[in-house]
């Protein structure tokens, strides 16, 4: 399969040039979005780079993902929290939500509604750090990062 650098590079344009509306067919529902993709996954150890860093990388075979990069900040939960879980369709928006990162936030999506948690979990107290989304989660501020591959 190979990758699709049509829609990368119109979301790359929308960005640089401070776009602000998509146009969607009419019945546009993000969770209606195809599984049928292809990714690649590389992971390379330190002692396999000049700088001797680790690194991971993966790209995402479809030219409808939702590859924009979002920061999650950082936040505290007390006792007795509990978190909520959505399904992330892969496709834009993959996510609309309040309170969880400025790119989600509902008012930059009038024409969709917010995402409906699929459930939630229990959240131990304690503070988490931030970190940097997109398709997937990519690195927290700590430098933790990871990547994956869901080619089956």
């Amino acid at each position: 399969m190979t990758c699709s650098l049509a829609g990368t590079a119109t979301a790359l344009l929308l960005a640089v040039s401070g776009a602000s509306a998509l146009e969607f067919p009419e019945g546009y529902d993000p969770h209606d979005f195809p599984a049928k993709i292809g990714c690649t996954a590389i992971g390379i150890d330190a002692a396999g780079t000049v700088e001797g860093t680790a690194m991971s990388g993966m790209n995402a075979d479809c030219s409808s993902c939702d590859n924009r990069m979002a920061y999650v900040p950082p936040k505290t939960y007390p006792n007795d929290t509990v978190r909520q879980v959505f399904t992330n369709p892969g496709a834009f928006p993959r996510m609309i939500t309040s309170g969880r990162a400025e790119l989600y936030e509902p008012k930059f999506y009038p024409e969709f509604k917010p995402f409906e948690p699929k459930g939630e979990i229990d959240q131990p107290a304690m503070t988490t750090f931030g970190y940097w989304e997109s398709t997937l989660p990519l690195m927290n501020e700590a430098g933790l990062a990871f990547g994956e591959s869901s080619c089956g």
